[in-house]
């Protein structure tokens, strides 16, 4: 039997690329995670357990934006170590 043993890469798209890709290029730095790829249209981190790519939303993807509640996928969450890490993370985001 085939078996998962975790999530290989998580990856969204955004409606703001070059600002997207410099809010999770800091965010990343914070957490430690490293580029691990990079192309004219995507670019992806990873910390050597998980990877997080983005890329940007096609032109009528764009259109419509994010609403929570409708069909497809609703969030992520990254395990963290501690809850130091927890309020760590929120205050840098917070900044």
């Amino acid at each position: 039997m085939v078996r998962v043993v975790g999530i290989d890469h998580i990856s969204i798209r955004v409606s703001d690329y070059a600002k997207s890709r410099a809010f999770y290029s800091a965010l990343f730095d914070f957490l430690g995670f490293e580029v691990s790829d990079e192309y004219d249209d995507a670019i992806g981190w990873t910390n050597g357990k998980t990877r997080y790519w983005i890329s940007p939303a096609d032109a009528a993807g764009r259109k419509h934006k994010y609403r929570i509640g409708d069909v497809g996928f609703h969030h992520y969450a990254f395990q963290l170590r501690s809850r130091k890490d927890v309020d760590a993370l929120q205050a840098y985001l917070e900044k």
